[in-house]
């Protein structure tokens, strides 16, 4: 399809530079590509790239739950994810900055979420844009985004079952060993960071309450 090149045996382009590639397993059963971009250190594709100029926020829990906190109980919500993103526009791979996951909401008893909804949905027809129409959710009151289930009728939010069970089994995982590699260790910390963060919202007070769906009979013990 176009997308590979080489070997080379002399570089190819002016200040070639090589960056490490992996894969981790997604919950789908599929697989994402990891571009190691910030080596090596000192002379990698990243350190060439000035943040200022070309800084990138994605959208986050924390924007959705501003969102839902200013729309009010019974915000209409609804999410797309759009297939292999970075793949879709025709410009210079430096360049590329199309997000994949997007969250609008609408006022309670209004049509503004649907017309959000269909509105993008026509655009990226329009533009090829290939949607995973399994991930479609909404226009609803309640939804997952990034493994948060947001309900605006209870005004609460959860960590999505799929989450929570694959937070349970890694440290269940991770017990039985008597040693463990880094990335195991650092793949555990990050999950439990993310429960942990949750839980940090809804102790600071967040703008809306936070079920973290944890009960006793799911203590793990060794």
């Amino acid at each position: 399809m176009g997308r590979m090149l080489g070997p080379f045996q002399t570089p190819p382009l002016p200040n070639f530079r090589c960056s490490g590639l992996g894969l981790v397993p997604k919950h789908d059963g599929g697989w994402r590509a990891i571009y190691y971009l910030s080596a090596p250190y000192g002379s990698s594709i990243n350190d060439s790239i000035n943040p200022e100029d070309y800084a990138l926020s994605y959208c986050s829990v924390d924007d959705a739950f501003a969102i839902v906190s200013a729309l009010g109980k019974g915000t209409i919500m609804a999410k797309i994810d759009l297939r292999i993103a970075l793949r879709l526009v025709p410009v210079r791979p430096e360049d590329w900055n199309l997000l994949d996951d997007f969250f609008t909401a609408g006022s309670p008893g209004t049509e503004e979420c649907s017309d959000n909804l269909q509105a993008m949905l026509s655009l990226y027809n329009n533009i090829n844009a290939p949607v995973k129409t399994s991930k479609i959710e909404g226009p609803s009151t309640r939804l997952t985004f990034l493994g948060i289930v947001i309900d605006t009728e209870n005004m609460t939010a959860s960590i999505s079952p799929e989450r929570k069970a694959d937070l349970i089994l890694s440290i269940q995982s991770l017990m039985k060993k008597d040693k463990c590699t880094k990335h195991q260790l650092l793949s555990l910390v990050g999950k439990v960071s993310f429960a942990y963060k949750m839980h940090q919202v809804a102790l600071a007070g967040g703008p809306i309450g936070l079920d973290i769906g944890f009960s006793h009979t799911d203590q793990v013990t060794k």
